[in-house]
Order: structure tokens, then C-alpha cells, then sequence
């Protein structure tokens, strides 16, 4: 009936099955832990994007409050500071992007703003 053959072939197929679902069983416990401490994480991450989102917006309230606040302390600052004063401004040709704010602060004071582009880099000095 039964041999000894059958009897160790059974018990070796019913370990085989015991390991296989300890693997695949460990296999899934292991992902609900790995989705658990992703959720976490990403949970933590939009919580300090919220808080840093929230921060920022202060802090730009609070720089915009600041920057109004200079601009009414400047026409006070500087009125008539420079009053009947003619003041050189030297402009390189190539780099002339803060002319303008240089010459109506300037005129703001009550100065004159003269002019000098210089053509050549260097002052010409190089030749």
C-alpha cells in the first residue's frame, strides 16, 4: 500500500507548501508595512510643504508691507537733498540697466543728473 518512498515524498511536498507560504506570506505583510511607511512619508512631506506654503506667504505679507513702508520714507528721505547739486553719472555701453532708477532717485532729490557713456570698455585704457 504505503512505502516508505510515498511517505517521504509527502512530508517533503508538505514542507515545500509550508515554505512557500511563509515566503509569500512574509512577501505581502512586507508591502502593507512598505505602503504603511510610504503613506507616512508622504503624508509628512505635504504637511511640511503646507507649513513651509503657509510660511512663505507671511513672509512675502511681511516684505510687501516693508517695501510699501520704504517707498513713503523715501520721497521724505531724500527730498531736496540734493537741491541745486549736478551729480555725474557714469554708463558703461554695454551695461546700462539701472540708469533710469539712478537718474530719477536723482531727480527725486532735487539734483541734476549729467550723463557720461562711456563708448570704449575699459575707459579705454587698454589700447
Amino acid at each position: 500500500m504505503y512505502n516508505l518512498r510515498y511517505h517521504i515524498a509527502s512530508l517533503v511536498a508538505v514542507f515545500l507548501a509550508l515554505s512557500v507560504g511563509l515566503v509569500l506570506g512574509t512577501v505581502v505583510v512586507e508591502r502593507g508595512i512598505f505602503d504603511r511607511q510610504r503613506e507616512s512619508i508622504v503624508q509628512s512631506l505635504q504637511e511640511q510643504f503646507d507649513s513651509l506654503g503657509a510660511e512663505n506667504k507671511e513672509l512675502t505679507a511681511a516684505l510687501a508691507q516693508r517695501d510699501r513702508f520704504v517707498e513713503s520714507l523715501v520721497d521724505v528721505a531724500v527730498a531736496n537733498t540734493l537741491e541745486g547739486e549736478t551729480i555725474l553719472v557714469l554708463v558703461s555701453s554695454g551695461r546700462a540697466d539701472g540708469f533710469g532708477d539712478v537718474r530719477d532717485a536723482i531727480t527725486q532729490a532735487g539734483g541734476a543728473a549729467v550723463t557720461f557713456v562711456l563708448t570704449e570698455p575699459s575707459l579705454g585704457l587698454e589700447n
